[in-house]
């Protein structure tokens, strides 16, 4: 009987023209990793949703945002050890921001004039693209057009120079610069194991973030289900401040953080290519913000935030 079975499931896999792994029982080892097609192009959306209530001489200011983000991943080459060369194209953002200097919106899908640095530096970037290099492993092993595309956002804002232009600078290095490109497009493929896997195992990964807030995060990946080529996969993370990390210069002045946290969330990736098929995440964090350097000397703003992330194919 068992054998009728087995036979049954391999010919419907077959009949259906789709791998074998993607049909495997629960008990197989699923060996996964980001394997890109040349030639092939890949698409995301990223939609990131936070929530901020800083402390400033004891009164509150919260500010929330939603940006939105869809790339594209064009394949140029895959080589010999299938490292992928791979185009990304700011295919469209939008942003909701909401704070002490009111609402503010902007959709590239539908441009209208703007004004805030932020969303200035949005819509420059909307139709720009650089390069990437990835690695089976899901590593970002190359970086290269952020530094372009960072001068052309800048040229943007029409700043004149001094200390709020190179702070604006600082700040968008910091947020998207090639080493925070590598930091988050590392993050997106972190749960990819360095070996095969049934459902029921776990594994770890420890990622270390030096720009938009350095931090330590331990990762907790488990194995949670298979389903018609698709792996699911859980997450469950902590998080807390990276203390050999350098401060961060924002131009005039230096931040420090002292914050801790957690994470947890869901990934389904395509059991075939590895890659995001969809996914969300959810952030909780808190401690303190360390401003040294300006008129102001030394200070402390206590902080929390929360972040829901989610990634989904188009």
């Amino acid at each position: 009987m068992k054998k009728l079975y087995f036979h049954l499931i391999l010919t419907f896999c077959v009949l259906a023209n789709v791998i074998t792994v993607s049909c495997a029982s629960s008990g197989e080892k699923l060996d996964l990793k980001l394997r890109l097609q040349e030639g092939k192009t890949y698409t995301l959306r990223m939609v990131n949703d936070q929530k901020m209530i800083n402390t400033v001489q004891g009164r509150e200011m919260e500010m929330s945002q939603k940006m939105s983000t869809e790339f594209t991943f064009d394949v140029q080459n895959v080589d010999e050890a299938g490292d992928a060369t791979v185009e990304v194209n700011f295919q469209a953002v939008s942003a909701e921001m909401e704070g002490p200097m009111g609402k503010i919106s902007y959709d590239s899908a539908n441009p209208t004039e703007v004004t805030h640095p932020m969303v200035k530096a949005l819509a420059a970037m909307a139709g720009q693209s650089y390069t990437v290099v990835l690695s089976e492993k899901g590593e970002v092993k190359k970086v290269e057009g952020m530094k372009e595309i960072m001068a052309r956002v800048i040229e943007s804002l029409d700043l004149p120079d001094g200390q709020a232009k190179e702070m604006m600078e600082k700040q968008f290095e910091n947020m998207f610069g090639d080493q925070a490109t590598v930091e988050m497009m590392g993050q997106w493929f972190s749960m990819i194991p360095d070996q095969p896997v049934s459902v029921g195992d776990s594994w770890s990964k420890t990622v270390f973030e030096t720009t938009r807030m350095p931090v330590i995060i331990e990762n907790k990946w488990t194995l949670k289900e298979r389903k018609a080529g698709v792996a699911v996969v859980d997450m469950e993370s902590e998080i807390k401040s990276n203390l050999d990390a350098e401060p961060m210069d924002m131009g005039p002045v230096k931040l420090t953080m002292d914050i801790s946290g957690e994470q947890s969330g869901t990934y389904e990736l395509d059991e075939s290519t590895g890659w995001i098929v969809s996914a969300k995440v959810t952030q909780q964090i808190s401690g303190d913000q360390i401003i040294e350097g300006g008129q102001s000397g030394t200070m402390t703003i206590p902080m929390t935030m929360e972040m829901t992330v989610i990634l989904e194919s188009l």
